[in-house]
């Protein structure tokens, strides 16, 4: 059972970055996550301030 739908299955913005940053909380890759929610890695750095520049440089 998934715990957190699909990116496009949760209309609300506020809910899909709520999902990346508790993902994210628990220890989840960038990588991970955007396979998990199905949107691409850059999606997730977007939208989550604190992986914003890691990885990168």
């Amino acid at each position: 059972m998934r715990r957190f739908p699909p990116w496009n299955s949760t209309p609300d913005p506020a809910h899909r970055r709520h999902n990346i940053v508790q993902l994210h909380a628990e220890g989840w890759s960038v990588a991970s996550i955007a396979e998990y929610l199905q949107v691409s890695k850059q999606t997730v750095y977007t939208y989550n301030p604190e992986t914003l520049g890691a990885g990168r440089g």
